[in-house]
Formats: structure tokens, C-alpha cells, sequence
């Protein structure tokens, strides 16, 4: 192409080795890294144990948070509350406490413990039912501890009125049967929610998060528990299998979260976009299963986790809009210059100097852009949707062609005493003007609410930036090494004032277009 435009051979080649050296971003292959390396630290250092690093950025596109309720946003510590013997001759306490010994689940060991001290009862045959209960024989005796499901799928006869009684209490029920199917009593056992859960429901809500419980137990005492945490969906009765499918049937819409603690959780933490263990009631198969561990079992953590992914999106971005919007610059000026028959506006060395140092430290100043409270009022990320929107492409396209202008302006100034010249000014205007761009990246929102107080990074970088362009310019050797010409005070000024314009452009339209300056218009 560019031969087409000049008939100079070397002078094209010129110019395209330097349009494809523009054109890479060297330094993204440093700030992802770093990023994402640093807002591991943070999350470890929260609480929160992250086993696979792109569950940071996939947090971000997350719609639905699906969790278990027994043990995750209960306590998991059942009691007993009352129990309701149908005969006179059994012990239904003590035959389910024979039946559930060697059970693990929290509801086999309530009943274990409230039943001591134990009778020495013959047990054979123990046979476990998933999404049932448990089957075996005491004092040769069969024997099946159910839930409320199994009596109504069944038409098992029961007493329908006292056991609304304790359902409407939001209690558990656990029923033992014998062998003719007769239902011998039950037991009523309650589970508090934990302390912190409803505010972290409210949290996942406020975020645009739907979330979801799942649970193995009856609806009734799930509606009650879905309403005191105002939890808006919930799915109960549930086989420890169908947690995995329902993820799946989730997934089809968005993105999915999904929090358990035991081991029937394992496959729906390994299925889900993201699966969160609890680090001190999990188990170690939930936690192998796991892409995240909540080392405290503190949900506020998870709720720091989502804000930090959102960083982590928002500052890669933001690095990548900054790397690219100034490399589009550089590539107008190059495309202005072949086009118009204009010497070339940059050194090779100069591209360099700009590419691997002063581009370097605002994109890595952006990467360590804290998380900002407003990211937890954005709506989740489609999953499907990338980095190369509409609005960011029309942005590095725009924030490109007024720090080439200001190039161009500078090339052309200089261009009228020599080519070195001109391409000293143009080489100082747009390394000092991608230093000042580097703020303008920080955020979508303006410096006036944004402060430059709370990034230090930046201001380092510019610092940084701005005193290796100074040495560049000002000590001979360099001069020499970089191939720029001495400049006169008003030269410098002009660079100065050029290089500002296209931030201050910036800055006014992001000022203006803000929602909290449109609110303030009305």
C-alpha cells in the first residue's frame, strides 16, 4: 500500500515497518499479567482463595448465583424441635437414631445426638435412598426414614393437618415408615439461616445478581426460607444430581455462580461458570471441585469478589483502550504523512521509545486503578459480549484522531524550519500527550470526579514518563542516541500545549456526559 502511495522503495518500507510497530501493544503483554496477579493478592488476602485466575474476569458476566441452602445459607446445625409419635409402640426417635449412625449429614447427626443416650439396637441392611432418606432393619424390623415428598408421590396415608402445623413453621421434616408403608411419626427439626446471608442476598440483588436456592428439602419449609432472606427463586425437593442440571438449564440464559459446602455439591461446583466452596464447613471434594474457596465462609467476601472481577474487566480495558487509542495516533499521523507526501514524522527510535517505555507505565498505572463502589450498580456482562464495542471502538477512534491532530500540528510547526525538526516536535507531542491520555483512561468518568489522589500509580507514571522524555531532549548524548534536535523555550511550550489539548477535549466531553452531571442539568 504504502509503495502505491511513494514510488521510494525504502521509504514505503519505511513507513510499514513503522505502522506495524505502532500497531502492537507491547506493553499488554506486561499489564494483564500484573492485573490480574495483583487482584489475586487482594481477593487472598479478603478471604477469598482464587484456584483458577479467569474466574476473576468471568465473574463479571455472572446473572444468576445458585447455592444450596443446608449448610450454606443455614447454619447447618439442626435441632430438634419436637418429636411426633403416631404409636404407642415404638420408639420413633430411637430407631431413626439407630437408622441415621453412621450418616454424616447434618439432619442424621441432630437426630443421633438428640436421640442419646442410645439404646442398643440391632441394625443390618442400612441402604441409603438419594432424594429419599435411608432403609434398613432394626431388631429385624424394616424400617424407612423418608421425606415429606415420598409421602405424597406414594398417597401414603398421614395426618395432613398436623403436619401443616409444623410446615407452616418452616421446619424440616424427617417421617419413619415400616414396611406396609404406615406412617409411624416424625420428627420436626429447624435450621436458622446464618447472620450474614440476607444482607448478602440483598448485596447479589442490588448487583443485578439473581439469586437462586437449591435444596433436597420440602417447599414449604423452602418458601419459608426463601422469603425470610428475600431470596426471589428457589427450586426444592431436589436429588443430589438435579443440582447440576438445573446449573446447566441456568447457563443457557447467562452466566452462573454456584455456592455449596458438601460433597453432593461437587458436580454443580465443577459445572457452574464459577464454583465457590466453603472453607471451613466444606468439604475437601466441594473445595477440589471448586474454582474459588470462601476461606472465612463470610459471604460479604463473595460480594468483594464481584467488584474485584469487575475491576479486573475495567482496568484491562481501560489499559487496552489506552495502548490502542495512542498507537492509533501514531498510526494517523504515519497514514496522514505517506498520503499527503510528508516526510516521515517519527524515528524508528522514537517508536521504540514510546512503545516499550512511556507506554509501559500508564497502562501498568491502569492496571492498579483501584475498585471503584459504582462498578457494583453495572448490570453483568453478556458473556458473549467483547472487549471491541461500539462505544470503545468510536472512543479509540476519536481519542486517537485528536492526539494525532495535535501530532500532526506539532510535525507541521517543526516541519517548517527542518525534517529533524519536525519530527523532534512530533515525537515529544505525542509521547507527552499519551502521557497525559494515560489519566483519561483510568475511567469512564471525569478527573473532577474521579481525583487524581486515588491513584497514585499514575501519577508516578507520568512522573516517570515525562522525566525520561525530558532526559531524551535535553541531554546531548541521548539526543544523539535518539536522533532528536536542541528546541527553543516556546517550542517546548508548544509541545506542552499541543501535547494537553486532546486530555482537555477529553476530560470536557466525559464531564458533560456524565450521569451525575445529567442529573445535576435537570
Amino acid at each position: 500500500i504504502f509503495w502505491t502511495i511513494s514510488s521510494n522503495f525504502s521509504f514505503a518500507l519505511l513507513l510499514a515497518v513503522s505502522v506495524f510497530v505502532i500497531a502492537c501493544p507491547h506493553a499488554l503483554g506486561l499489564a494483564v499479567p500484573l492485573v490480574v496477579s495483583r487482584l489475586t493478592s487482594i481477593s487472598a488476602k479478603n478471604g477469598l482463595l482464587i484456584q483458577n485466575r479467569t474466574s476473576l474476569e468471568k465473574i463479571n458476566t455472572i446473572k444468576y448465583a445458585l447455592m444450596d441452602k443446608t449448610g450454606t445459607l443455614t447454619d447447618g446445625k439442626f435441632i430438634v424441635r419436637d418429636v411426633i409419635d403416631f404409636t404407642d409402640e415404638t420408639d420413633i426417635l430411637q430407631i431413626m437414631a439407630a437408622l441415621e449412625g453412621s450418616s454424616t449429614h447434618p439432619i442424621a447427626q441432630s437426630i443421633v445426638s438428640a436421640a442419646k443416650p442410645l439404646k442398643n439396637l440391632k441394625v443390618e441392611a442400612v441402604e441409603n435412598i438419594p432424594g429419599v432418606g435411608i432403609k434398613g432393619q432394626v431388631n429385624q424390623n424394616f424400617y424407612q426414614i423418608v421425606n415429606y415428598k415420598y409421602l405424597r408421590e406414594n398417597q401414603l396415608s398421614y395426618d395432613e393437618q398436623k403436619i401443616a402445623q409444623y410446615l407452616d413453621l418452616g421446619l424440616t421434616l424427617s417421617f419413619l415408615i415400616n414396611e406396609q408403608q404406615d406412617v409411624l411419626g416424625f420428627i420436626a427439626l429447624g435450621d436458622s439461616p446464618k447472620a450474614d446471608a440476607k444482607a448478602f442476598i440483598n448485596g447479589l440483588l442490588a448487583q443485578g445478581i439473581t439469586p437462586v436456592m437449591l435444596t433436597g428439602d420440602n417447599k414449604e419449609t423452602a418458601q419459608k426460607i426463601a422469603s425470610a432472606l428475600n431470596i426471589p427463586e428457589f427450586r426444592a425437593e431436589l436429588k443430589p444430581e438435579d443440582k447440576a442440571e438445573i446449573v446447566k438449564e441456568y447457563q443457557k440464559k447467562a452466566g452462573v455462580l454456584f455456592i455449596g459446602d458438601g460433597v453432593n455439591d461437587a458436580p454443580a461446583l465443577k459445572q457452574s461458570d464459577i464454583g465457590v466452596a466453603m472453607g471451613i464447613t466444606g468439604t475437601e471434594v466441594s473445595k477440589d471441585a471448586s474454582s474459588m474457596i470462601l476461606a472465612d465462609d463470610n459471604f460479604a467476601t463473595i460480594i468483594k469478589a464481584v467488584l474485584n472481577g469487575r475491576n479486573v474487566y475495567r482496568n484491562i480495558k481501560n489499559a487496552i483502550q489506552f495502548l490502542l487509542s495512542g498507537n492509533m495516533a501514531a498510526i494517523i499521523a504515519v497514514l496522514v504523512c505517506s498520503v499527503a507526501a510528508l516526510p516521515s514524522p517519527f524515528k524508528p527510535v522514537h517508536l521504540l521509545f514510546i512503545n516499550l517505555l512511556t507506554d509501559s507505565l500508564p497502562a501498568l498505572a491502569i492496571g492498579m486503578e483501584p475498585s471503584d463502589p459504582e462498578l457494583l450498580k453495572q448490570k453483568p456482562r453478556k458473556p458473549e459480549e467483547g472487549i471491541l464495542t461500539g462505544k470503545f471502538v468510536s472512543h479509540l477512534f476519536g481519542y486517537g484522531a485528536l492526539i494525532a491532530a495535535a501530532t500532526m500540528a506539532a510535525f507541521c510547526m517543526g516541519l517548517n524550519r527542518s525534517d529533524a525538526m519536525g519530527a523532534t516536535m512530533a515525537f515529544a507531542t505525542l509521547t507527552l500527550a499519551r502521557l497525559f491520555h494515560g489519566f483519561t483512561c483510568r475511567s469512564e468518568r471525569s478527573l473532577v470526579d474521579l481525583k487524581f489522589s486515588t491513584n497514585l500509580w499514575s501519577i508516578g507514571a507520568f512522573a516517570a514518563g515525562t522525566l525520561l522524555l525530558a532526559a531524551v531532549l535535553f541531554l546531548p548524548g541521548l539526543q544523539i542516541l535518539f536522533e532528536v534536535t536542541p528546541l527553543s523555550g516556546i517550542e517546548y511550550a508548544t509541545i506542552l500545549g499541543l501535547a494537553i489539548t486532546p486530555t482537555i477535549f477529553i476530560q470536557g466531553y466525559k464531564f458533560i456526559t456524565s450521569k451525575k452531571r445529567k442529573n445535576l442539568l435537570k
